[in-house]
């Protein structure tokens, strides 16, 4: 269940507000893992020496120390980051529970708040979203009025269809400059191989990917009771189960799943991490900020 501070935030309904307020507060409990500057991070200190810019003395290090220190930049680059949002139908299902978010809901807000983060880092960011419907992108750009326009292309997308083909995976491909950070953000449910191939075609571009699998702890747990008649969101089909009978077939099948869906991730390098919508966004935004350290490096 999402803890109760985060159920009030989503009270507000305004991506760009809870969007905000979730980086805002992560990084204020998490100061050290962030450092200031546009596409700058700073670990290291020396002495301050005649010369040295004054801007950048650690006037914190120097409260502690009695002693003037520099913040030395290890590495300035841009890196470029590149969101991939799964929109496709499967992504409207809610779990079961007071003010559950779906799982596109959650991928929208998830975005917002990395893509503040990218911002105020600096870093230059773009957008994709993905359903059989076609591909929608932000073009890569920075700053404040970008994320805005982020913001406002994610709020706007609903769940529909099915996960692209082949077709527009090639045409994603040419939109994905090689070598940089992409965030991609689906539940990986696919008719064939479409989610699977299209990580192997990321990752064959030397791409760095961080693949965010979202569940629900319901579909986790098959958590059902008596007969139920479920819907596939992406074909329509109806099928009335018994759960007892179900329950045992279903979850086999969703382990071999996760098997598969880990050795290939495995396999290509790629950093993949299970995120639940039913619990909050802290461990998403750690991955996200360690994934770009290491991009950077």
């Amino acid at each position: 269940m999402l803890p109760e501070a985060l159920l009030a935030l989503l009270q507000y309904d305004d991506l760009e507000f809870i969007s905000r307020t979730i980086a805002e507060g992560y990084l204020s409990g998490h100061h050290p893992s962030v450092r200031k500057g546009v596409g700058t991070d700073f670990n290291q200190y020396k002495v301050y020496q005649q010369g040295d810019e004054a801007s950048k003395i650690d006037w914190k290090l120097f409260a502690r120390s009695d002693k003037y220190f520099v913040r030395e930049a290890e590495r300035e680059s841009e890196r470029a980051i590149h969101f991939i949002l799964d929109c496709s139908a499967s992504m409207s299902f809610v779990p079961d529970g007071e003010a559950a978010l779906s799982k596109l809901a959650y991928g929208q807000y998830l975005t917002g708040v990395l893509a503040y983060l990218a911002q105020k880092q600096g870093d230059p960011f773009s957008l994709t979203l993905m359903s059989d419907s076609g591909l929608e992108r932000i073009a890569t750009g920075s700053g404040r009025s970008h994320w805005y326009r982020l913001l406002n292309c994610l709020q706007q997308k609903e769940g529909q269809g099915s996960f692209p083909d082949s077709h527009w995976q090639k045409h994603l491909n040419s939109l994905v400059s090689k070598a940089c950070m992409v965030v991609f953000i689906s539940d990986g449910y696919q008719k064939n191989t479409e989610i699977a191939d299209c990580l192997s075609q990321l990752k064959h571009q030397k791409n760095d990917v961080l693949f965010f699998n979202l569940h629900s702890q319901q579909e986790q747990d098959f958590d059902f009771n008596g007969v139920v008649q479920f819907e596939d969101l992406e074909t329509g089909e109806l099928k009335k189960v018994s759960v007892k009978t179900a329950k045992p077939i279903f979850l086999q099948a969703q382990q071999a799943w996760f098997k598969d869906i880990a050795s290939l991730c495995d396999q290509r390098a790629i950093n993949l991490q299970r995120l639940y919508v039913d619990e909050d966004f802290s461990h998403a935004i750690s991955q996200f900020l360690q994934q770009r350290l290491r991009h950077g490096r």
